[in-house]
């Protein structure tokens, strides 16, 4: 069975954002897929931030 991650920032007041989750959740489990929701905190998006920016440093 494939594995599948599911990356998103659920917050507590965000009930659209729970909904589209669940729906796609449903969907790709109803497929065959193992699924796993991975909750990105605020805190993660700053430090990706910094990683993207680090990185295209370094390239250029």
């Amino acid at each position: 069975m494939k594995k599948i991650g599911i990356i998103t920032s659920i917050s507590k007041g965000n009930y659209g954002n729970k909904l589209q989750n669940y729906a796609l959740l449903k969907t790709l489990k109803d497929l065959g897929y193992e699924v796993e929701t991975v909750n990105r905190k605020k805190e993660d998006k700053v430090k990706l931030i910094f990683y993207k920016l680090k990185t295209l440093i370094r390239t250029y």
